[in-house]
């Protein structure tokens, strides 16, 4: 009884830290009132220090349950079950009150029909966790847990908070670790007050990694759904508002939706249907047979996602098994890898929006290691596949093999080794990346030799497996298009942009192609220029795209789309 009272209080704080306030509220006053129980009642307190506080079905240690519990499991369900009053026999309190007092006459007959048939229902003396088969499952569940923690090792020093399990790191503003001591300064404030009266403040509360941004209007806190909020603001204009298009001046979200999807992330680039449309084109396909001493430049990105791992081999397998598929396709290769270590990028949006935000967990690993978790996860942490691609690296290297590391996107990396190369030799660039045959048709000389562009992925298009020859896609997109291309591509959507609602890719070098005043605006953004002019071009681009007047402006073309809608 008192180890009960105990618990109960110490759990206290935890209510009040994290919003359980009607639970806080409750258990308070509970509290008070069995601490005064002594003197306020004597016997029914005598008889709960000596275990009546609870129900037992058996004899078990720590086999007692609480009364809620129990009439949760014996009367109400049998109200519930087949024959029970919510069947159809009405619900009055006439009913309920004889259904409540005929239950111990219910439980004496059942005993006395025991009694004569000679049958009796009970439990083993013995524990069921002190079983063979339970203690062996522990053992094993033991394994379990003891090697996850030796791969997550929770002691690690790492001055971050962070979820052990999914990798998740919290900023600053969790809190969560306080939630005893913010709880009792919470509790402080209770007494003296009304306890139908007293509110509390979710300012008070712990700031978890879970909890959602709000705004605080007029002292109240309100989540806000931007798109939710949009509607509600337009729907009101039209009723009250003379000058609606003066509305649109504002953007009336936190972020503008054509932008940023519902989850918060930037929209996903379909950076494929750029490939596919500059492919129909024209002939774009290489139709020359290579030179013997060709150069493979190989995507190291790319080359990590070729091999699958497999659970309990060491690090050094896995990275052997890499080595063995370079050597056994690209005799002659130099592999250039992502960099990981140069702090935040214009990249991290993209990654956040791939991991929705869950980061793999730090692993400490040596060649030696065996690999226990999967190989998404693993990868999804910078640091962890920054050491990763260092080691790999190390066992290409004994091989004879080039590697280069960028600072932290190694596609322009990629592209220039391969330029160089191609100024003595044909050159093979190996990789799935449209951002690399952005900038191999941008940067690429067409006096030099034949630089050739393909996938090592075994899916076939409809037009069979694509292999393309970058200079005879320069050709055929023009000087014009060629230098406009990465302009055209970061405006429409890449790793580091967001595709633009209702824009694709095909359109916008439509654009480019028949629209001067496109690529005049465009060349802004190409030379050095003014903040205020980049503004200004890049939106009479957008408006230009969206089927808008010249010199309109997006305020107004946002509400002539919307009225047309």
């Amino acid at each position: 009884w008192e180890l009960s009272l105990y618990s109960l209080q110490q759990m206290l704080p935890y209510f009040a830290a994290a919003g359980h306030n009607l639970y806080l509220k409750s258990v308070y006053v509970y509290l008070q009132m069995m601490f005064r129980l002594q003197d306020t009642n004597p016997t029914v307190y005598e008889a709960f220090r000596s275990g009546l506080h609870i129900i037992r079905q058996s004899d078990r240690f720590w086999g007692g349950l609480p009364p809620d519990l129990v009439i949760e499991q014996v009367l109400m369900r049998s109200v519930k079950t087949t024959g029970g009053m919510t069947r159809g026999k009405g619900m009055t309190e006439c009913q309920r009150v004889q259904w409540l007092l005929s239950m111990p006459s219910c439980a004496a007959m059942n005993v006395a029909m025991q009694t004569f048939c000679g049958t009796d229902f009970h439990t083993s003396s013995q524990h069921k966790e002190m079983g063979k088969s339970r203690m062996e499952r522990d053992y094993k569940d033991s394994q379990t847990f003891l090697s996850f923690l030796t791969e997550t090792n929770p002691f690690c020093e790492d001055s971050l908070l962070r979820n052990i399990e999914t990798g998740v790191t919290a900023d600053a503003s969790v809190n969560a670790y306080k939630a005893k001591e913010i709880g009792n300064n919470v509790i402080q404030a209770m007494p003296g007050n009304n306890v139908f009266d007293y509110s509390f403040k979710k300012s008070s509360q712990v700031v978890t990694q879970t909890t959602i941004p709000s705004v605080t209007l007029d002292g109240e806190t309100v989540q806000v759904d931007p798109q939710l909020l949009f509607q509600r603001l337009t729907a009101a204009a039209q009723r009250s508002v003379e000058n609606i298009p003066q509305v649109f001046t504002y953007e009336l979200c936190s972020v503008p939706s054509s932008l940023f999807d519902t989850s918060g992330f930037i929209r996903q680039s379909q950076k494929p249907a750029l490939a596919d449309t500059i492919w129909s084109l024209g002939d774009c396909s290489i139709s020359e047979t290579l030179s013997e001493s060709v150069q493979y430049v190989l995507d190291g990105g790319s080359l990590l996602q070729r091999i699958p791992w497999t659970k309990g081999a060491t690090f050094s397998t896995i990275c052997n098994a890499y080595v063995n598929h370079v050597t056994g396709k690209y005799p002659n290769a130099v592999v250039v890898f992502d960099g990981y270590r140069s702090g935040p990028t214009t990249k991290d949006t993209t990654h956040l929006r791939r991991t929705r935000g869950v980061t793999g967990t730090r692993v400490y690993f040596t060649e030696s290691t065996p690999f226990k978790s999967k190989k998404e996860q693993f990868l999804s942490n910078s640091e962890n596949k920054q050491e990763f691609i260092l080691m790999l690296s190390r066992f290409l290297e004994d091989k004879r093999y080039t590697t280069m590391h960028a600072e932290s996107d190694a596609d322009l990396l990629i592209v220039m080794t391969a330029v160089e190369y191609s100024e003595h030799k044909d050159v093979v660039v190996i990789g799935e990346d449209t951002d690399l045959l952005v900038l191999l048709c941008y940067h690429a000389n067409l006096e030099y030799h034949k630089i050739c562009f393909k996938s090592e992925l075994k899916q076939r298009t409809s037009k069979g497996l694509r292999v393309w020859d970058i200079l005879k896609t320069k050709v055929l997109l023009g000087p014009d298009i060629c230098r406009l291309l990465p302009f055209i591509h970061a405006l429409t959507g890449c790793d580091t942009t967001s595709r633009i609602y209702g824009i694709s890719k095909g359109s916008a070098i439509k654009k480019a192609k028949t629209d001067p005043q496109f690529g005049a605006q465009a060349d802004v953004f190409l030379k050095e220029s003014s903040k205020d002019d980049i503004v200004a071009a890049g939106e009479c681009v957008l408006v230009g795209l969206y089927g808008g007047v010249p010199l309109e402006g997006l305020d107004l073309l946002r509400f002539r789309r919307f009225a047309n809608r």
